[in-house]
C-alpha cells in the first residue's frame, strides 16, 4: 500500500504515519478538503456562539471513555481505527467543545499522540483559539490539569514545524495570552524561547505581551532585545503603542545600583532605533533625570526641547514643579507659569493646580497662605474657604483677569487648610475654625465633608493646636472625632487615625514635657494594632532627648533599629538635643537603655 500524506501533529517534517485509517479515500486531497469543508461549516457556528445540534452518540461516549484513560497513560498507543467519512473525530471534538471543555483538552491532547490518525494543523488551530479564549473570556480561572494540557499541546503544536507550516498556521494570540496570564516567569522565557526557536511568526500584539511581561520581570536585556525585533519587523503598530512600550521600560523598578545609568544606556539604544520620543515618553525622560538629581541635564533637555517646539502638557509642567523642590530651584515656578501664561488650558487641569500650591508653599517661608490664596483664587472657587473662615467675603481676583472658578478638588482645600493653620497657629480663633470645619462635615457639606475621608486636615489641626498648651487638649477631641461613627448611614465616616497622626500627638505632648501623656498616646496607638513607623520613633527620640532622659532617648534608638529603621538625619537631630553628650555616647558604646515603651 502506497504511503498516504496526511497533514499531523509531530509528523509533518519527519515524515509520516505507516498506518492509515482502513477508510481512507484513494484522493486524500479531495477528501480532507470535504472533511474540512465540513469542520468549518460547525466550528464557525459554534465560535459564533450558536449552539449545535450534536447528541452525546453512543460512539461519542465510548471514544470520549478510551482516550480519557489514554490521556492518562502517555505510553499507551491508541487501538481505534477512525473511520473519517461519517466525522467520528469532528463530532466528538465540536461536543467536546460545546459541552466540557476540560474533555476536549484531554481529547485533543490523547489523539495528538495517536498513530493511526492525527487531526490536521488547522483544526487543532482552531480547538486552540476556542479554548484559549473560553479561559481568557467566559470562565473562570482555569485549574492546574487545564494549564496542564495547554502547555502540552502548545509544545506539541510549535515543536519540530517546517517552515512551511509556520506560515501557513500562527499560534493563537489568545493561547499565547493565556499562558503568560498565568504562568509563572519562568514559563514565560520558556515559552518565548520555544516560539523563537521554531522561528513561529509572533503577531504584534502578541511580541506587546511579552515585552510588557518581560518589563514585569525585570528582564531588561529581553525586553530590549523584543523592543528591537518589534521595529525592524515593520509590524504594523502605532507610534503610541511602541511609545507607550518604551515609557514602560524606561520607568520599571530596578533593584540595581545605578538605575539611572541603566535608564540612559536603554534611552540611548531607543533613539539609535529611531525612536523620536512624544510628549508621554518625554515627561518619563525628565522625570527620570530629576529623581536623580541630575537637575543641569534636565533643564537642559527641557530648553532643547522648547527649542525644537516640542508640545508639552500639565504632567510637565508638575514633572517640573518636583524638580523646583528638590533642587531649590525657584526660576523654574516662575518657568512654570510662563509655561501656563502661553497655553492656559494647562491649568484646568486640577492636579497642575495643586502641584503650583505645594511649590508656593515650599518657596514661601512665613508667607505661605497669602501667597497661595492669591493663585488660589485665579483658577478655583472661593466659597468653600469662605464657609470656612479663611477668607472673607470681600476677597476677591486681582482686577482684569478671568476666573475659572472651578470646584476644589479634597487636596487642594486640605493645602489651603494646612498652610492657613500654620500661619494662624497661635491664633484664638484656632478652636472656631476646626468647630467650623467639624460642623460642615457632619452636614455632609458637598465639598468639605470628603476632607475627613483621610487625615490630612485633622493632622493639621492636631499640629495646630499642640503649639501652644492652652490648646493642646483640643487635639484628643479631634481624634475623639475621627474615632465616631457618622451620624447617618448615608454620610461616609472620618478617617481613623494613622500612624502619624498618634506620632503628631505625642509630640505635642512631648513639647509641653507632658511625658505620661505622650506614652499613654503610644500606647493607645499599640492597642489598635498600629506599629510605630520612622516618624514614631524618632518622635520618641526627640522628645526624651527634650526631657534629658539619656536612658530612654537610647532605648528608643535601640527599639527603632530593632524595628528595622536605620537612623537617619531627624535621628541624629533628636539626640542633638541632649545636653550630657559625654553621657549619651557612653551609653551608646554600652547599649544600655530600655526600649521605649511602644
Amino acid at each position: 500500500m502506497a504511503r498516504t500524506h496526511w497533514v499531523s501533529l509531530n509528523a509533518w517534517s519527519a515524515g509520516l504515519p505507516d498506518v492509515v485509517p482502513v477508510s481512507a479515500p484513494k484522493n486524500p486531497v479531495w477528501f480532507l478538503n470535504k472533511f474540512d469543508t465540513a469542520w468549518s461549516v460547525g466550528f464557525s457556528r459554534l465560535n459564533d456562539g450558536h449552539r449545535l445540534d450534536i447528541e452525546l452518540t453512543s460512539d461519542i461516549a465510548y471514544l470520549l471513555e478510551k482516550y480519557a484513560g489514554l490521556s492518562r497513560r502517555r505510553s499507551s498507543k491508541p487501538q481505534i481505527l477512525f473511520d473519517l467519512e461519517n466525522k467520528t473525530w469532528q463530532d466528538t471534538m465540536l461536543w467536546c467543545l460545546q459541552n466540557s471543555p476540560m474533555r476536549a483538552l484531554q481529547f485533543l491532547l490523547a489523539t495528538i499522540r495517536g498513530h493511526r490518525f492525527r487531526p490536521p494543523r488547522n483544526l487543532v488551530e482552531d480547538c486552540l483559539h476556542f479554548l484559549s479564549r473560553h479561559y481568557l473570556y467566559k470562565a473562570s480561572k482555569p485549574g492546574l490539569s487545564a494549564m496542564h494540557a495547554l502547555w502540552r499541546l502548545t509544545r506539541q503544536f510549535v515543536d519540530g514545524v517546517t517552515t512551511e507550516d509556520v506560515r501557513t498556521y500562527s499560534v493563537p494570540h489568545s493561547l499565547v495570552r493565556l499562558l503568560l496570564r498565568y504562568g509563572d516567569d519562568a514559563q514565560a522565557l520558556s515559552l518565548y524561547k520555544l516560539l523563537v526557536f521554531n522561528r513561529v511568526s509572533l503577531q504584534p500584539d502578541t511580541m506587546l505581551h511579552f515585552l510588557e511581561r518581560f518589563v514585569n520581570m525585570e528582564e531588561s536585556d529581553m525586553a530590549m532585545k523584543l523592543l528591537a525585533r518589534i521595529l525592524i519587523s515593520d509590524f504594523p503598530l502605532s507610534k503610541d503603542q511602541v511609545q507607550s512600550a518604551c515609557v514602560r521600560l524606561l520607568r520599571a523598578p530596578r533593584d540595581v545600583e545605578e538605575p539611572y545609568a541603566m535608564q540612559s544606556r536603554m534611552l540611548t539604544q531607543m533613539l539609535e532605533m529611531g525612536i523620536k520620543p512624544n510628549t508621554h515618553m518625554y515627561n518619563v525622560i525628565l522625570l527620570n533625570m530629576i529623581e536623580a538629581h541630575d537637575f543641569d541635564t534636565a533643564w537642559q533637555t527641557y530648553d532643547m526641547a522648547k527649542r525644537n517646539n516640542f508640545v508639552t502638557d500639565s504632567i510637565t509642567c508638575g514633572i517640573l514643579l518636583k524638580g523646583a523642590k528638590l533642587s531649590g530651584n525657584a526660576n523654574i515656578l516662575d518657568l512654570v507659569f510662563r509655561e501656563a501664561s502661553e497655553d492656559p488650558e494647562k491649568l484646568q487641569d486640577l492636579r497642575l493646580v495643586s502641584d503650583i500650591l505645594s511649590t508656593i508653599y515650599v518657596f514661601s517661608p512665613g508667607d505661605e497662605y497669602p501667597s497661595m490664596l492669591e493663585f488660589y483664587k485665579q483658577h478655583c472657587d472661593l466659597q468653600p474657604l469662605q464657609e470656612l473662615g479663611l477668607c472673607g467675603p470681600e476677597t476677591k481676583p486681582t482686577a482684569g483677569t478671568e476666573v475659572v472658578g472651578a470646584t476644589p478638588t479634597k487636596h487642594i482645600l486640605g493645602q489651603m487648610i494646612g498652610a492657613y493653620n500654620k500661619l494662624h497657629q497661635s491664633s484664638n480663633g484656632l478652636i472656631h475654625r476646626y468647630n467650623l470645619y467639624h460642623d460642615l462635615v457632619r452636614e455632609n457639606h458637598r465639598v468639605i465633608a470628603p476632607l475627613a475621608q483621610e487625615d490630612y486636615v485633622a493632622n493639621s489641626f492636631i499640629l495646630a493646636f499642640g503649639k501652644r498648651p492652652e490648646t493642646l487638649q483640643h487635639g484628643t477631641t479631634v481624634i475623639k472625632h475621627m474615632l465616631e461613627a457618622p451620624p447617618s448611614p448615608d454620610q461616609p465616616a472620618y478617617a481613623i487615625p494613622t500612624v502619624r497622626t498618634w506620632s503628631i500627638l505625642a509630640a505635642s505632648y512631648f513639647r509641653h514635657n507632658q511625658r505620661l501623656a505622650a506614652e499613654k498616646v503610644f500606647s493607645m496607638m499599640r492597642e489598635r494594632g498600629l506599629k510605630p513607623d520612622k516618624v514614631t520613633w524618632n518622635t520618641m527620640i526627640s522628645g526624651y532627648s527634650s526631657l534629658q532622659d539619656v536612658e530612654a532617648a537610647v532605648g528608643a534608638v535601640k527599639g527603632m533599629q530593632a524595628a528595622g529603621h536605620e537612623v537617619n538625619n531627624y535621628t541624629l537631630k533628636g539626640l542633638g538635643k541632649l545636653w550630657n553628650r559625654s553621657r549619651l555616647l557612653d551609653a551608646l558604646k554600652r547599649g544600655i537603655g530600655d526600649e521605649a515603651p511602644v
